[in-house]
């Protein structure tokens, strides 16, 4: 065992975080796959063969070497289509794979699964086959890009002599001949939004948004596309143009493999976006009275009209900023009308669309009937993200407790708060919250308790530890795995209880045994997305008694560190390999240790770039802390030529400042520093670049300058975390690791508050 006396954790639990990330794949799901999809493996086993599992597919027969061919088809004809394919790919012995059930067929012709999958059905091992496109020619499917067209149903990798192919490619600015492009604004799997000219007989210009989508790559078990959703939008603008100011928008059309909806292009700011140009990160109860009074003209806007569309019969369905947008005089206009549905019409059936995860309310989310009580809990959403910052989904307990804390107005947090009721007979009506946001005042600051304990609010934390749900490579430190079980390391060295992560911590170390380190890996050798990275994790598990202090181990650490880098930069190359060993100098050979930093040293002096200049010298800086180097602190000043504004800047000066003591450096630290607002909101809560970040700058201001204005905003920080939920990441950088983190810091500042600290003097 590499373990040390770690007793074995709870098994794992189910988790919300979790729970939020399979968003994505639900509204794959949203009306038109049921759970009990039959898979395509009776199928394949009634005519003799064994399918092997493959990613997506299951898999008949072994590939030969060389070009494929693919079957696209519509979801609700796949089955009779394969139903005729089968017997004579059998029959002739050629290998195959197809989607491994009905719910992965809607996936991949969706997109879900990337656009480069979509189509790809059926997957043939056979240069061309004749009789192949004869049956396929009465079907139908979404285009595959980046192959060539043999019919509407059949593609192939090259163009086969015969086969009459032609190339479908995945760039494309065609608009169907009557628009001329003149800015993709908007583009995913299914749809792009152009901005472009239209033309009219007189030959004047108009400007107009172009919706336009690969036919079939929308396909519901009713047999509805992509044209039967702009022909719904078609219906809803002529419904409610009257109600609401929306874009005018004509009859969809087709050509070629594209359907086109044309509509009136309408210049504004998202709502979302107009709020952080117009607030900034200053709470709702420090704005200036005319910033509060604008925003509250536009939110009554808002309001007025989910209101105007309720009184025609209809459910908005998604109520979220990038569906508002404000023109330069504060008016709004409602865009993208396709998920409302009609109550006493009870169409369309079912409905089209999800919505955004963080304002679909439990009805919602379970597909009941649309009712106008799911807008109330999306309009609480939307109001909690304009006062607070925050997107909804990471509020934390009670929602109007923390309303309040960002707004310190009672009567407003009360009316949003209860926006969120579970029940929708529980939610107000459209005028009740109106009324209250049109009578908002200026509010006032909230008090100063953090109402969580600290020490459990870090013990929160370390359970999301548990869930370690990433998408990056395990190994990464920035990313994944290890720089989760990194902070947890640091937590445990801290006092900090990480029993509920054991289970997944063990299972993760216990690779270690299996000689997944040993062999001849493609990791590489940085800091944040490699082997670097992996070398400090397992010593600051040594460190904190996760693992015993063994030769094999001090090994692992040598071999993952001492690698070669081709770059200089802290994140991939030389500089953060630097970091890395500085860290594990406990458990290093001291004379090897000194050798390869200061090989480091002598690379970063004489390939020295501007690009990575400030990352350069926040090595070298951390480097002469250690071994006190003139020449290292000397290179490093050097480059300290870009102040920047961003707080991982004034990291860099704090630390230029603790070498050197020199008052310039501190002073510079502390002007961008200043530069935040004491009480913040900040949208971002990561390390890397949100209001994680910035408190660990401020407790590296308070270390090193010692003046407890800096402590004292790190403590409002700490009440936002006291507020906010935890993301569905348990990452370093971007997720909560990084918020564990800077909480363990804030920890250990506060225990040694009454140390003696430098002061800046001069």
């Amino acid at each position: 065992m590499l373990l040390g006396s770690f007793s074995q954790g709870h098994g794992k639990r189910s988790s919300i975080y979790y729970f939020a990330r399979q968003i994505d794949f639900i509204y794959m799901e949203q009306a038109i796959i049921n759970p009990a999809k039959r898979s395509f493996v009776d199928l394949l086993e009634r005519h003799g063969l064994r399918p092997v599992p493959s990613d997506l597919y299951i898999r008949c027969g072994e590939f030969p070497d060389g070009p494929c061919l693919y079957v696209s088809v519509i979801p609700t004809r796949f089955r009779e289509l394969f139903e005729l394919v089968l017997p004579l790919l059998v029959s002739q012995g050629i290998a195959f794979a197809v989607v491994k059930d009905e719910a992965t067929m809607f996936g991949v012709n969706n997109g879900f699964f990337g656009e480069d999958k979509i189509g790809k059905l059926l997957i043939i091992g056979a240069r061309f086959l004749p009789w192949l496109k004869e049956v396929t020619g009465p079907f139908y499917g979404p285009e595959i890009i980046n192959t060539f067209k043999i019919n509407q149903a059949l593609y192939a990798d090259a163009p086969f002599p015969g086969s009459g192919a032609k190339p479908i490619v995945s760039e494309s600015r065609d608009l169907g001949g009557e628009f001329l492009p003149i800015q993709l604004l908007k583009s995913d799997v299914k749809t792009d939004v152009f901005k472009a000219l239209e033309f009219s007989r007189w030959l004047i210009p108009r400007w107009r948004v172009v919706k336009r989508a690969r036919k079939y790559r929308y396909y519901d078990e009713q047999n509805r596309d992509i044209g039967d959703i702009f022909r719904w939008q078609v219906k809803v603008y002529r419904d409610l143009k009257d109600v609401v100011p929306t874009p005018e928008i004509r009859e969809p059309f087709e050509d070629g493999g594209f359907v086109f909806l044309p509509m009136s292009f309408v210049s504004g700011e998202r709502l979302t976006d107009w709020v952080k140009a117009k607030m900034g990160m200053i709470p709702w109860y420090r704005q200036p009275a005319a910033v509060r009074q604008e925003v509250i003209n536009v939110l009554v806007q808002i309001l007025g009209y989910i209101a105007a569309i309720h009184e025609k019969g209809y459910v908005h369905r998604d109520i979220q900023g990038s569906n508002f947008l404000i023109g330069k005089n504060g008016r709004v206009t409602l865009i993208d009308l396709e998920m409302l549905y009609h109550i006493g019409e009870g169409a369309p059936a079912p409905p089209f669309g999800f919505g955004t995860p963080g304002y679909v309310s439990l009805q919602q989310f379970n597909h009941q009937l649309p009712d106008q009580a799911d807008d109330i809990y999306a309009v609480g959403a939307l109001l909690a993200r304009v006062f607070t910052g925050i997107e909804p989904g990471r509020m934390m307990g009670n929602q109007a407790e923390v309303i309040y804390f960002f707004t310190g107005d009672k009567e407003l947090s009360s009316v949003v708060g209860a926006c969120f009721s579970e029940s929708r007979g529980g939610r107000p009506g459209d005028h009740a919250i109106l009324q209250v946001v049109s009578r908002l005042g200026e509010g006032s600051a909230p008090d100063g308790n953090i109402h969580m304990s600290l020490l459990n609010l870090i013990q929160v934390f370390i359970r999301t530890g548990d869930d370690l749900i990433i998408d990056a490579p395990w190994y990464s430190l920035a990313n994944g795995v290890t720089g989760v079980i990194w902070v947890l390391a640091e937590a445990r060295r801290q006092g900090f209880d990480i029993q509920p992560c054991v289970e997944t911590v063990n299972r993760w170390l216990e690779s270690l045994n299996q000689g997944i380190f040993r062999q001849n890996s493609p990791i590489p050798p940085g800091l944040c997305e490699g082997s670097a990275g992996i070398a400090m994790m397992l010593s600051a598990c040594l460190e904190a008694g996760i693992l015993q202090d063994s030769p094999v181990v001090r090994g692992l650490i040598r071999q993952w560190l001492f690698r070669e880098a081709g770059t200089l930069d802290l994140a991939n190359g030389r500089a953060g390999q630097g970091i890395a060993c500085l860290r594990c100098l406990p458990y290093l050979d001291p004379g090897e240790a000194l050798r390869f930093l200061q090989g480091i040293c002598k690379d970063i002096m004489e390939k020295w770039n501007k690009r990575d200049a400030n990352e350069l010298a926040y090595f070298l800086l951390s480097y002469a802390r250690v071994y006190n180097d003139p020449a290292a602190i000397k290179a490093a000043i050097k480059g300290l030529t870009n102040p920047g504004d961003g707080f991982e800047t004034a990291i860099l000066y704090l630390k230029a400042y603790e070498i050197t003591h020199d008052v310039v450096y501190g002073e510079i630290a502390e002007q961008i520093l200043k530069a935040y607002p004491k009480e913040i909101t900040m949208e971002v809560l990561s390390l890397k670049t949100g209001i994680s970040g910035l408190g660990y700058a401020y407790l590296e201001a308070f270390r090193i300058l010692g003046d407890r204005q800096w402590i004292e905003r790190a403590t409002y920080i700490v009440r936002v975390f006291d507020s906010v939920r935890l993301g569905p990441d348990a990452n370093l950088l971007n997720g909560n690791a990084g918020v564990l983190y800077f909480l363990i810091q804030y920890n250990a500042a506060k225990n040694a508050e009454g140390s003696p600290q430098l002061h800046l003097q001069g």
